[in-house]
């Protein structure tokens, strides 16, 4: 089956914008989905005391803001790559850059086997419900997808 290189392309800058654009959200207060964003870990206050669930890392505004411009250059690396606005762009440097992107989706798929990705050894948290149902699934879609632009 011949895949359509416009809808793909389009598909996947259409969600590097949106990712982007939560970000910037994110960055500037926005709280909606935000406890769903980050991994956590569990935490036991003492010895046979409660367990509670805590953020692994606070993102500060400038590396979420930093996060928001990777994505906005990822998704107009895949136009540029795709012609979406323009005559397509061939260069081996942008079909390179491209082709690592999709490693790095890949291999956010499959995790560092404790927090994040597929394979995480992570308690049951709110992030870890959404990483296995639809963030995980999404890297390898972005990933595959990637691939194909970069070939």
């Amino acid at each position: 089956m011949k895949v359509d290189t416009t809808m793909v392309a389009t598909l996947i800058a259409t969600v590097f914008l949106v990712l982007s654009g939560l970000h910037v959200y994110w960055a500037f207060g926005g709280l909606s989905a935000g406890s769903a964003a980050v991994p956590q870990r569990a935490v036991v206050d003492r010895p046979g005391g409660t367990v509670r669930m805590v953020d692994s890392f606070r993102p500060t505004r400038g590396v979420t803001l930093l996060v928001a411009v990777a994505l906005l250059s990822m998704a107009v690396a895949v136009a540029l790559r795709a012609g979406l606005f323009l005559s397509p762009v061939a260069h081996g440097a942008l079909r390179a850059l491209i082709a690592l992107l999709a490693l790095v989706f890949l291999a956010s798929a499959v995790g560092d086997f404790q927090l994040v990705g597929l394979f995480k050894q992570a308690s049951p948290s709110r992030f870890a419900w959404f990483d296995t149902w639809l963030y995980s699934p999404l890297c390898v879609a972005l990933g595959r997808g990637l691939a194909h632009l970069a070939a």
